[in-house]
């Protein structure tokens, strides 16, 4: 770091005559009257400053990452992708006292997280992410309590637990801990956080633990992603107080259970649900989801889910662009409401044990028009034709060739479907471990 007795200092100018001996004694001469030094000050908070002042009453700049900056004015650092390397310079960084906005994004810092951080009391942005920073989260975060709006530390390798003193973040807009290896389970102070917008806290594979009902209070909450984690027990009911949730991505955890009536009811604004690969279960004609008329993705896939599929699905989700069942025990007929799911690109309905006939007519020949993704294998006793009008190179379809019919298989279509071949059907039984395997396909499917 850079103290006063680094920086040059210009004397004034002697009153001896330039040729004037330097051994000769003092003499009395008039006092020099102090130089003013113009200084200019640094066009943008962000810019480094100029060269060091030459006034020896004013506090010399900081030097970080070979710049100078300025220590009152530099109000953000913004460093972004531009190939920084070392630990973070902690020491230059507190001498930015009015510090706002720190984003060392998408460098090569290594090194663990300073507790100095929480000293930083002006502090409302800390931009981390995308580094290989590694260590805990330091507790002392939880000091910046009365200013902090964004913590994005992402894309590191932080370990160990979330420190209880994050929930003293009270101003907190945004949190991201995703892609790191943090344990542990929730802590409960995190319900305090009642400001929080955004917080993603999916790829850490090791989170464990209920889900702390205190969590209910966080009722601005508008995204929450904890997928791939260890998260076991039931979605707790307080859930559905977070009116304002738009997405909720819980997938690949260990939950059990049902959707609670509680999570869904009421919910106007939520568009994207994804629970799947759990070891969740219900009927889906008593479960509230298909209730939430704001839907456009519901993911249940792998699951234990059973029922049939209600008649009147077009007025539950009519806005629904993708719905995957796969893998489930749903039963029954597919209801012709299907066809009138207008903005439906994405379904996906195989393992299961639906029966009868594919519908048919105008209606459901109009989704062909949006669908670009069909499954319907692994379904033997559900026969029909596929409409001549989905086939299309930019479309996939996936059905048992030996029981549906489909114009795609024709050859002239670029396309063929081999003989039916029971003993080559995938299992239906839902795989429940979080760790994904490459899906198989036999032989007797048409994939196109």
């Amino acid at each position: 770091s850079l103290n006063s007795n680094d920086c040059p200092i210009e004397l004034p100018p002697s009153a001896e005559p330039s040729g004037a001996p330097t051994t000769s004694a003092p003499t009395t001469a008039a006092p020099v009257a102090p130089q003013t030094i113009p200084t200019t000050p640094s066009p943008t908070t962000n810019a480094p400053s100029s060269t060091p002042t030459s006034n020896p009453t004013e506090t010399p700049p900081v030097e970080i990452f070979g710049e100078n900056y300025d220590v009152h004015m530099t109000t953000a650092l913004e460093l972004s992708q531009v190939n920084l390397i070392g630990t973070l310079p902690i020491v230059q960084l507190l001498k930015l006292t009015n510090l706002k906005k720190l984003d060392l994004t998408r460098n090569s810092l290594k090194g663990i997280l300073p507790s100095e951080l929480g000293l930083m009391k002006k502090l409302r942005d800390l931009r981390l992410s995308d580094n290989d920073l590694t260590g805990s989260i330091p507790s002392e975060l939880g000091l910046l309590s009365s200013r902090l709006e964004s913590c994005e530390l992402d894309k590191n390798k932080l370990q160990s637990n979330i420190p209880t003193d994050i929930g003293n973040l009270i101003q907190l807009r945004t949190l991201t801990l995703y892609s790191n290896q943090l344990t542990g389970t929730l802590p409960t102070e995190l319900g305090k956080l009642s400001r929080l917008k955004i917080w993603s806290l999916e790829d850490n594979k090791a989170i464990g633990g209920t889900l702390p009902t205190e969590l209910g209070r966080l009722l601005n909450l508008v995204e929450w992603r904890l997928n791939n984690n260890e998260i076991t027990g039931v979605l707790p009911s307080e859930l559905g107080l977070m009116t304002e949730l738009t997405l909720f991505d819980g997938s690949v955890n260990k939950l059990e259970g049902t959707i609670p009536l509680e999570v869904i009811i009421g919910q106007t604004a939520l568009k994207k649900l994804a629970l799947h690969r759990n070891q969740m279960k219900g009927n889906l004609q008593e479960l509230p989801i298909v209730s939430a008329t704001s839907l456009t993705s519901l993911s249940l896939y792998e699951n234990r889910f059973f029922g049939s599929l209600p008649t009147n699905l077009d007025g539950l989700i009519p806005d629904i662009e993708s719905l995957l069942l796969h893998n489930n025990t749903f039963t029954g007929t597919l209801p012709a409401a299907l066809g009138n799911l207008s903005k439906l690109k994405d379904l996906r309905l195989s393992s299961n044990d639906f029966r009868g006939v594919i519908p048919s007519g105008e209606t459901f020949d109009s989704i062909t028009s949006t669908l670009q993704n069909l499954w319907l294998y692994d379904n033997p006793n559900l026969s029909g034709n596929i409409p001549a009008s989905f086939c299309s190179p930019s479309n996939k379809i996936k059905v048992d060739c030996g029981l549906v019919s489909c114009a795609c298989c024709l050859d002239d279509l670029g396309a063929t479907c081999p003989t039916s071949s029971p003993s080559l059907a995938p299992s239906k039984t839902p795989s429940f471990s979080p760790t994904y395997s490459p899906s198989f396909t036999p032989s007797h499917i048409a994939t196109f």
